[in-house]
């Protein structure tokens, strides 16, 4: 896969990015995903940027990136957002597993 690749349901260059949001997920260490890095407009631009360079795949999803944005770094995603993560980690994997 390529860093710079977007997936979801719109596309377009680290500058036309409002908030972001990564996630980790660990079920040695944690019950459900962590968020461990989140913000808005620079900081979001920024979040994007190094997952791209680090070929981390970035999926584009407004409306879960602005919810997702404004969770403390550390916590846990609360369960209401279980079902939408857990579709995103098996995009993920698929994604990774057709490289």
């Amino acid at each position: 896969m390529q860093a710079d690749k977007t997936y979801g349901e719109k596309t377009g260059p680290v500058d036309h990015v409002d908030e972001a949001a990564a996630l980790r997920f660990d079920p040695a260490e944690n019950r459900a995903p962590r968020v461990v890095a989140a913000g808005f407009g620079n900081l979001a631009r920024e979040i994007v940027s190094v997952a791209r360079q680090n070929g981390t795949p970035v999926i584009r999803d407004p409306e879960l990136s602005v919810l997702a944005a404004r969770l403390p770094v550390g916590r846990e995603i609360p369960e209401n957002l279980y079902h939408v993560i857990a579709g995103l980690f098996g995009l993920v994997y698929r994604l990774k597993q057709n490289q």
